[in-house]
Parts: C-alpha cells; sequence; structure tokens
C-alpha cells in the first residue's frame, strides 16, 4: 500500500513538472514576442522589417526545442567573429559528413 502510494506520487509530481514546464515555455515565448515587439517600437523599425523577424522568430518558437533556443540565446552573446568560427566548425562537420564533398 505505501509502495502504490509512492509510485502515484512520484506520477503525479511528473505529470505536474511537464505541465509546469509546457507553462515555462509559453511564458518564454509570450515574454520574448513582448520584448521584441518594444525593442521594434523604441527603435523605429518599420512595419516591414519587423514583421519579417517576427516572423522568423514565431518560426524558431514553433520548430526547435527549449534546448536549441537556448543554444541560439547562448551564440548570441558571442561576438560576430566567434559565432563564425563556430559556424564554420559546425558547418565543415556537417559538410565532411556527406559523400559529395
Amino acid at each position: 500500500m505505501i509502495c502504490a502510494g509512492a509510485i502515484f506520487s512520484f506520477t503525479i509530481g511528473s505529470v505536474g513538472d511537464i505541465v509546469q514546464d509546457m507553462y515555462k515555455e509559453d511564458d518564454d515565448y509570450l515574454s520574448t514576442m513582448s520584448l521584441f515587439h518594444k525593442y521594434m517600437q523604441v527603435k523605429g523599425i518599420p512595419k516591414e522589417i519587423s514583421s519579417i523577424a517576427e516572423q522568423y522568430l514565431i518560426y524558431i518558437f514553433e520548430n526547435h526545442s527549449v534546448q536549441e533556443q537556448r543554444n541560439i540565446k547562448l551564440l548570441s552573446l558571442l561576438t560576430t567573429g566567434i559565432q563564425e568560427d563556430i559556424k564554420i566548425k559546425i558547418y565543415r562537420k556537417v559538410l565532411h559528413r556527406c559523400k559529395m564533398f
């Protein structure tokens, strides 16, 4: 009986964690979009460019995992030169795996 109670508690806790993570992802999305809109407005970016950037952000959130989004944010903190060096190393590895190259 105690064992069944422990398993039930663990299961409920796990479900709670999953739901909490889902809400956190939604909150992250909403706060990111809010910050994006404020930034575009403060900097006076034209609607055409802002709209393109917004569509890209929506694409990123819909098609990338949370870890990939964190990696993108992490890379964006680096200088452009370092970002390019990292991308070259990554792309070189991918190209070496392809038979054509």
